[in-house]
């Protein structure tokens, strides 16, 4: 008994040595550092090695993960490796900008979206952020293409309701009218530039085209049907030739009642049919 009791003592007496040890190692792990490591205020808060060690291990990972921003001096290749990991593709298709469905009044411009596309680019723009411009911007212009649809509607109906009736015939007046000023080549391009842009639907454009079908209706250049409508340049064609068909026509016989209102007939047919 006296033996193991002695051994015993001897074992408790071990763990404090080995306790003080460690304890002295804590207190004393900066004694091999030199005086400027050792005065190091960021140092302060580790107890021992082991605590730096899991520290130095740590912070290796968040620097494995971090991206260094380009200095002054950086070349053109560095700078590219700094947006590609901020996410920008490697070119310009790699946006992906997808057309979306569009509503009636908003046009999409390709040139414009090329246009964003090599300006994001050469700024170092990620795909998400280029992304979202586009989409902001869609949202906009979706926006204001909506309320111009309504309004254009709003200013429609007043028209429709202003002119009752006459409202077909007065919208074929002003189309005439400006078919009538242009040549025929340019008469289909405007008319086609009204119907993409949609000015076409514009109420005070219909106004302004309907002043000149008048205009051009009183001095004999556009032939009305006497129901609001008027007569195109087949239309006007084809009633010239059925008049020099008919030689019954008052046109063709001057002791006939109606032949100067039919000569004039005449003169503003060809007026019509035979634009200079």
């Amino acid at each position: 008994m006296p033996d193991e009791i002695i051994d015993q003592e001897q074992g408790q007496d071990q763990g404090q040595d080995q306790s003080q040890d460690q304890g002295n190692e804590s207190q004393d792990w900066k004694a091999g550092l030199s005086d400027e490591l050792k005065a190091e205020k960021s140092l302060e808060s580790f107890k021992d090695v082991g605590g730096l060690a899991k520290s130095y291990v740590e912070s290796q990972k968040m620097i494995g993960g971090s991206i260094r921003i380009p200095g002054e001096g950086a070349t053109p290749d560095e700078i590219a490796a700094f947006h590609t990991k901020l996410g920008r593709p490697e070119t310009v298709e790699g946006y992906e900008f997808v057309k979306p469905d569009l509503p009636e009044g908003v046009q999409w411009d390709d040139k414009l979206v090329g246009w964003f596309g090599l300006t994001a680019h050469s700024l170092g723009i990620s795909k998400a952020q280029a992304q979202g411009i586009m989409q902001a911007w869609n949202d906009n212009q979706f926006e204001q293409g909506h309320e111009a649809q309504k309004s254009m509607k709003a200013g429609l109906d007043n028209l429709k309701e202003s002119w009752g009736e006459q409202y077909p015939g007065n919208i074929e007046l002003g189309v005439r009218g400006i078919e009538r000023l242009l040549p025929a080549n340019e008469a289909k391009e405007f008319k086609a530039l009204m119907d993409s842009s949609g000015v076409g639907n514009n109420p005070l454009m219909l106004k302004y085209a309907h002043q000149i079908g008048k205009l051009l209706k009183a001095d004999g250049y556009i032939i009305g049907d006497g129901h609001g409508g008027v007569l195109g340049v087949e239309s006007a064609k084809a009633k010239i030739k059925e008049i020099n068909a008919d030689l019954k026509h008052p046109h063709w016989n001057p002791d006939t009642p109606g032949h100067k209102e039919a000569v004039d007939e005449m003169a503003n047919l060809f007026k019509t049919a035979y634009p200079k």
